[in-house]
């Protein structure tokens, strides 16, 4: 067997050089898993403090999904305010938000408020009872874009329409008597 050596050493150089600048350039392009669709899948904002693996504990999915889901080749990349779409919830979609139960809310007001179904805001938040929805848990809320949320106003006995509406920055022409619940008359 022969052995071929190059006897130009400029020849070897830019050999050298060539195969050099091969092994600089080829993780550049390195192949990327593409994110699925964002259409009918729940959307998550990361937050500051958020990591892969916290967010996945939080929904209760694994943290390889999400990665794979949106293409993320570096789980330590993330960006607050970047938006992550969340596998595996199926049946729920819309952007997820965490809100706070107030005082005196019940899982049927908040289904109410919010125009949401029980049976998604139950697997969102994993609950196993419907009285796991007191004041001062976090529970996590898929807001559709398609559908603006329009709580429920509450106008208690004495106040008048033009007084609520001003609360909550309406204009009393859009408030319908069979749409308000008076309370203590």
């Amino acid at each position: 067997m022969k052995t071929y050596v190059m006897k130009n050493p400029t020849l070897r150089t830019l050999a050298f050089l060539a195969v050099l600048l091969l092994l600089i350039i080829a993780p550049v392009y390195a192949v990327n898993a593409l994110p699925i669709s964002q259409e009918g899948y729940p959307i998550y904002i990361v937050q500051a403090g958020d990591t892969l693996s916290s967010i996945a504990t939080r929904f209760g999915v694994d943290a390889d999904a999400i990665q794979t889901a949106n293409g993320i080749t570096d789980a330590n990349t993330l960006a607050i305010g970047q938006q992550l779409v969340i596998p595996g919830l199926e049946g729920v979609s819309g952007l997820l938000t965490t809100e706070i139960v107030p005082f005196g809310a019940t899982f049927d007001s908040l289904l109410r408020e919010y125009q949401l179904d029980a049976a998604s805001l139950i697997k969102v938040n994993r609950l196993t009872s419907r009285s796991e929805a007191i004041a001062g848990v976090d529970l996590i809320i898929a807001v559709n874009d398609e559908d603006t949320l329009t709580p429920l106003t509450t106008v208690s006995g004495g106040e008048t329409l033009l007084e609520a509406a001003i609360q909550t920055g309406n204009s009393p022409g859009c408030f319908q008597t069979n749409q308000l619940e008076v309370l203590g008359t």
